[in-house]
């Protein structure tokens, strides 16, 4: 075994526990509710210590480096943990549900993103988010600069024409008359650039979600990988854990991002060959073989059906 490998070894149930059909037992069904419970987003449930998703995703850097008992809720797997022996593991019942409900990978996905500011990356299309928000509050400023402008020439106006009325004596009911008659012109004119612009900012209707995901490195990445960028960090042990967690409950986009961002660390810094291959494993290896080599027979049956569905599928076409 390479040195430092053993800092990598998930936590072990027994083969019982492992491989019963449901995936756990009746204790275990409330650690099952638990999951789906935090991760719904009408409920928001709370975890063993009374946290929500959102009191944790709020949290600074400093907390989520130094607290070691929210990760596995964060990003729970099928294998338990020695870290958190309260920590919930995913049976069946969770796959099958983060598979077929999208609120709930939306919620993690949530969680995602800020481990990914975390260590000092962010998704391309936060940067694009970003960047149209500051482009919209440039647009803003310029619509507030044009309405003061507009509203000094408006006061201008009946000053001008007071002084008028009285060099010439007009009386003041003769010259309220031509006065508005100017003014809404004006306001007329004002009204389609006001509609107008609203119309432009509101015409790109929201794009469905991209089908693939970027992570690139966020300006702050200086400052946040010097905190794990360097040999057998445990932020190494934590990133297998998030890998294989997305990849398990349906974010096979996202775990592919992070990875491809992940190859690029490793191949420009410190970073140990040992740490790339738990990568690589909770990556690439079939989903029911754990980086550890823990085998998950639940997951292994759910593979071998829908391996068979496959087949039948492709005889029937």
């Amino acid at each position: 075994m390479a040195p430092g490998a053993k800092r990598f070894k998930f936590f072990r149930r027994t083969d019982t526990d492992t491989d019963t059909e449901s995936g756990l037992e009746d204790n275990d069904h409330k650690a099952t509710q638990l999951i789906l419970d935090f991760y719904d987003p009408v409920i928001k449930g709370r975890d063993s210590r009374g946290r929500t998703l959102d009191n944790i995703i709020a949290w600074p850097d400093e907390n989520l480096e130094r607290s070691h008992n929210y990760i596995q809720i964060l990003f729970p797997l099928p294998e338990g943990s020695p870290f958190n022996m309260e920590a919930p593991v995913v049976n069946r019942e969770v796959f099958d549900a983060f598979r077929a409900r999208s609120e709930l990978r939306g919620r993690m996905r949530e969680a995602f993103v800020r481990m990914l500011r975390f260590y000092g990356f962010e998704t391309l299309e936060e940067r694009r988010a970003q960047e149209k928000e500051k482009e919209k509050e440039k647009e803003k400023e310029k619509e507030r600069e044009k309405e003061k402008e507009e509203s000094g020439e408006s006061e201008k106006k009946p000053d001008a024409e007071s002084h008028e009325t009285t060099e010439t004596g007009i009386d003041k009911e003769s010259a309220a008359t031509p006065q508005t008659e100017t003014i809404t012109p004006e306001e007329t004119e004002s009204a389609p650039s006001s509609s107008t612009q609203n119309q432009s900012s509101a015409d790109p209707s929201p794009s469905p979600p991209p089908p693939t995901i970027t992570v690139l490195r966020a300006p702050h990445w200086r400052r946040n990988s010097s905190n794990w960028v360097h040999p057998f960090d445990h932020n190494h042990l934590r990133l297998t854990r998030i890998l294989r967690s997305l990849r398990v409950l349906g974010l096979q986009a996202e775990c592919e991002a992070l990875y491809s961002a992940l190859e690029d660390v490793y191949e420009n810094s410190r970073i140990s060959d040992t740490t790339m291959r738990y990568w690589s494993r909770a990556v690439l290896r079939a989903l029911w073989i754990a980086p550890d080599d823990e085998r998950i027979g639940w997951l292994k049956r759910w593979e071998d059906e829908r391996e068979e569905g496959e087949r039948k599928e492709i005889e029937r076409g």
